[in-house]
Formats: C-alpha cells, sequence, structure tokens
C-alpha cells in the first residue's frame, strides 16, 4: 500500500519493473486520486486518510506499506506511524523530509512470551531515523566504490538481486584489510549496515534494476558531503571486478 500517493509516481515506478499488481495507492486528495485513476486506469487507487487505514482496509492487511511524505504534514504523525504498522504484514516504510518536530522513536519491545523484538522494534541499530533515500543500479552495473567517515549506511532492498563487496579499512577494526560479499534480493528482504570506514561496492547481479533504501544515521549536507571515492579499478583495494562498467 502506498500512502500518499498523489498521482501515482510509485506505481509508474513499480509497474516499469512489474510489481504493481497488487498495488494499492492511497490519498487524501480526491482530486490526485482522479488524475492518478485518469493517468494509470490498471492501477488501484482509493481516497482515504493515513490515520484510519485500519478502519478502512484492516490489519496486517499489505505485506508492505510505505508512507512516503506524509508525515510531515500531520499535526498527529504518530497516530499515523501506528496505523501504518498495524496495516502491515511485514514490513512499514516511511519517508519524510525533516520534520519541525522531533518524530519520537520506539524503543526495542518485547512481545509478551517470547525474546524477539516486536515489530519494527528490533533494536537493529542504536541510531533513530533522521534521513533516507531511494537509489538504483542498472542490470550488470557496479555502484562504487565509496566510504564514509562520519556514518553508517543502512541498506533495505526492494527489488531486484545486489551483491555488497566491503572492504574494513577502519584502523582499529580486527578485520581491517579483509574482504567480504554479501547478497541480498527480494526473494529474501533483509537489512544491512555498512559501518563508518568501510569501501564498498554495489553490483546489479539480476536482469532488471536493483530498488535499495538507504537509511543513513546522518542527514546529508551538501556543504559537507561524507563522501569519499575510489575507481572501480585501483591498487588500494584487494578485490577485482570481472567487468568495470560503472552504474
Amino acid at each position: 500500500m502506498d500512502v500518499g500517493c498523489g498521482a501515482g509516481v510509485n506505481y509508474e515506478v513499480l509497474r516499469s519493473v512489474g510489481r504493481a499488481s497488487a498495488y494499492v495507492g492511497v490519498d487524501s486528495s480526491e482530486p490526485s486520486i482522479e488524475i492518478a485513476r485518469e493517468l494509470y486506469p490498471t492501477g488501484d487507487f482509493r481516497v482515504g486518510n493515513a490515520t484510519a487505514l485500519t478502519t478502512q482496509f484492516g490489519t496486517h492487511s499489505f505485506d508492505v506499506v510505505i508512507v512516503r511524505h506524509v508525515l510531515e504534514h500531520l499535526p498527529g504523525f504518530e497516530l499515523a506511524m501506528d496505523q501504518a504498522t498495524a496495516a502491515s504484514r511485514r514490513l512499514a516504510i516511511f519517508v519524510l523530509y525533516l520534520s519541525p518536530r522531533s518524530l519520537a522513536v520506539r524503543r526495542p519491545q518485547t512481545r509478551p512470551g517470547t525474546q524477539s523484538p516486536d515489530f519494527l522494534c528490533w533494536g537493529w541499530h542504536a541510531d533513530p531515523l533522521v534521513f533516507s533515500y531511494c537509489f538504483t543500479v542498472r542490470p550488470g552495473m557496479i555502484k562504487g566504490w565509496g566510504l564514509h567517515k562520519k556514518h553508517d549506511d543502512r541498506y533495505f532492498i526492494l527489488f531486484g538481486e545486489m551483491e555488497t563487496v566491503l572492504y574494513d579499512d577502519r584502523p582499529d577494526s580486527p578485520t581491517r584489510g579483509l574482504v567480504a560479499k554479501v547478497v541480498i534480493s527480494e526473494y529474501r528482504r533483509r537489512l544491512m549496515n555498512i559501518p563508518a570506514g568501510v569501501w564498498h561496492a554495489n553490483r546489479n547481479l539480476g536482469v532488471k534494476d536493483v530498488v535499495v533504501i538507504n537509511f543513513p544515521t546522518i542527514q546529508y549536507d551538501h556543504a559537507n558531503p561524507d563522501k569519499y571515492r575510489l575507481p572501480l579499478d585501483n591498487d588500494y583495494i584487494p578485490y577485482k571486478f570481472d567487468d568495470l562498467r560503472g552504474w
């Protein structure tokens, strides 16, 4: 479910990669929904409210619920977050610009009688959500090498199959100088953390665009971006790609 779908931009993206068959777009603006229906007659677009999703759709009705640029416009964003979480079976994703108020971040909780963290409260990373963006890598292409000195990257893959090659360059790390490879895909979605000080390159292994959401641990600073690069073919990192096709 796409909450705050507007005129259906996300539907167009999902349809282009063949993932729109179960799409439902929701927006409180009737004119926007009318435009979306006119532009994309095959899409399912409905007028609805982000703070009353379970009333309209019930609980655990969608595998993934994405709330895109809605929270910053609501006086009571906490209710919208709770509603999106309740309406999803597997994952709720919140995409927002910085809010003028601090967003409440729940601490890890445990379901009664279990040792497992509750949904969306896994305690995976100590830092809160402060910024997010989406990137793509075309089939057969490689994005990298990149490194951050001040922040971690936190990946969640939406579509495609991607191999991330990592080279640990942290001076005090017990794995300094080692190379590792991690493969993530839409068929077994998971979260991946890339610590500061680790060089990384992302390679599309599949036949369609890879789409990944990144949740960096600091906001992007245009004046002083925490981004360092090396060419794919270099003498510093002890790893060579077979096909040096930049993304």
